[in-house]
């Protein structure tokens, strides 16, 4: 039965390349989602009765907790703020890159390289979209923020974030990992503040993607099929 998790994985995968067919077009929107709901059912059904998880517990309280709340969200949110929605959970999807990677570094895995690419581009995606959700949703002003030097503390923030995943890659202590996840964090927010709200939607469009390679990241990490083929 070894190849059942693999099967299922790729069913999932291509439910999911079939559900992005169908939302591109109005008449096939509502079977799209369909197929996706479809796809994801089966991917956690799977991994569910597979032998990686022996505790259902906590796995089942998770699912319910957020399946409320994504309900609960998709009943209150009105059409016109659907954008600042799809920002919102795109950066919690980027989050949970995040909390994955740093849980496969603290279990001791030594896929340094595959993590830190999920923790890196999970991070911005998150702060980033944190952003552009509080400029859409008006906490923020949706006005450009640009201050003196703030292209230059860009370049000086990347710069060490290269050199601290690098020095993280070669000596795998976990400390560098967290500076690495604070430093990316703060670099996503200084990336969105100077971009208009009018631009916010393209701006999500940009991060949706940045999670999708954050999920491949974490795909290699975790060796999933699953979650490299939906990343992609």
């Amino acid at each position: 039965m070894s190849w059942l998790l693999p099967l299922s994985y790729i069913l999932s995968g291509s439910l999911f390349i079939f559900s992005i067919r169908g939302l591109a077009s109005p008449k096939t929107a509502r079977s799209g989602n369909l197929l996706g709901m479809l796809g994801m059912i089966l991917a956690i059904a799977a991994t569910m009765f597979s032998p990686l998880v022996s505790d259902w517990l906590l796995p089942f309280g998770v699912i319910l907790l957020g399946g409320m709340v994504g309900t609960y969200s998709a009943l209150k949110v009105k059409m016109t703020s659907l954008p600042q929605m799809v920002a919102a959970f795109n950066g919690l999807g980027g989050l949970s890159s995040v909390f994955v990677a740093l849980a496969e570094i603290i279990s001791g895995s030594r896929a340094y390289l595959d993590n830190s690419i999920g923790l890196i581009i999970g991070a911005v995606a998150f702060s980033g979209s944190m952003v552009a959700f509080a400029k859409l949703q008006g906490l923020i002003s949706a006005k450009a923020l640009v201050f003196k030097g703030q292209q230059f503390l860009n370049l000086v923030l990347a710069v060490a974030m290269f050199g601290l995943c690098g020095y993280f890659i070669w000596s795998g202590d976990l400390e560098i990992f967290y500076y690495l996840a604070a430093l990316t964090i703060l670099l996503g927010v200084l990336l969105i503040l100077p971009i208009g709200g009018a631009d916010m939607p393209v701006v999500i469009s940009i991060l949706n993607a940045y999670s999708g390679w954050a999920a491949v990241g974490i795909g290699f990490s975790l060796n999933n099929v699953l979650l490299i083929i939906v990343g992609c």
